[in-house]
């Protein structure tokens, strides 16, 4: 009887603290994120770790929590194939129907094949077709989280983890526009920036010119990545660097983060393999550069 007591409080507390961050009033904006679900219909032969045919059953699972909480939208960071074959672009496209809130999509080394530009072509029109991708790096903004700005960006446009001149010139002007409207903004990419937030140091080939567009601009929060499926976390020059664990990682695990802004923090909810952080903001005029 004792144990059963125990059990239904517990369960109780659970269930008010889940609904009381689903419905805090104070959060700016809710939203998911989820990486490397890396789907193909293949036996495990990567070190016995990547499970890729249950990647839709995971996702079915995250759906549960996700629908619950009705974020504003999902990112997915990147690889969501292992293999770009269209039935199985079309198995885990259908998959994901079962998460009913927005999707908003980021372009891996998976998904971009090897790199060369012919290749790299023929990865977007397979998710262009599939996903309606209209852009592999843009920028969005919500009506309903006034002061705050997201950024895509396309770490495979210009060869294995290596942003082209036309984009970064274009990242620049963002994060400048960005600045002039005393906005914070969060980026997602595939690939981490820093050793610090990647344990196996898979990060982005050339990351010192966009390391340096985040320190010039000093409007960036956040840069929310996967590719590393071990994941990782550092905090640069104000930067909370946010690697997700990946998806195929795990046989019936799911792993995904339920992301809330604050005014003055981020608080990041995870599931299965990614831990729960709370991520402090400096104060807005901190960001901004020295004149």
């Amino acid at each position: 009887m004792k144990h059963r007591l125990f059990f239904t409080v517990v369960v109780g507390l659970w269930c008010g603290w889940t609904a009381a961050l689903a419905a805090d009033p104070a959060a700016i904006l809710t939203f998911a994120a989820i990486t490397d679900i890396q789907y193909a219909d293949r036996d495990t032969i990567v070190l016995d770790t990547r499970f890729y045919r249950n990647s839709p059953a995971k996702l079915a699972w995250c759906a549960e929590e996700i629908n619950r909480q009705q974020p504003a939208f999902i990112i997915q960071l990147g690889d969501l194939t292992d293999s770009r074959k269209s039935t199985d672009v079309a198995t885990i496209t259908t998959a994901m129907k079962c998460i009913t809130v927005p999707w908003r999509h980021v372009l891996g080394n998976h998904d971009a094949g090897t790199g060369n530009r012919d290749d790299h072509t023929a990865g977007c029109k397979l998710l262009t077709d599939a996903l309606g991708f209209k852009e592999f790096y843009y920028t969005f903004a919500l009506t309903n989280a006034p002061g705050w700005s997201f950024v895509v960006l396309d770490g495979t446009e210009a060869g294995y983890g290596a942003i082209g001149a036309e984009q970064l010139n274009w990242f620049r002007g963002v994060l400048k526009q960005a600045q002039a409207r005393d906005e914070r903004v969060i980026c997602f990419c595939h690939f981490p920036l820093i050793n610090e937030a990647s344990p196996r140091k898979h990060i982005m080939a050339k990351p010192e010119p966009i390391l340096e567009a985040l320190d010039n601009a000093g409007c960036v929060v956040a840069w929310i990545c996967g590719h590393d499926h071990s994941g990782g976390y550092a905090l640069r020059n104000g930067v909370h660097h946010l690697t997700l664990q990946g998806t195929v990682e795990t046989k019936d695990e799911p792993a995904f983060a339920i992301i809330r802004i604050f005014p003055d923090h981020l608080s990041v909810t995870g599931f299965g393999r990614v831990p729960s952080r709370e991520l402090p903001l400096a104060p807005a005029v901190a960001l901004r550069p020295a004149a």
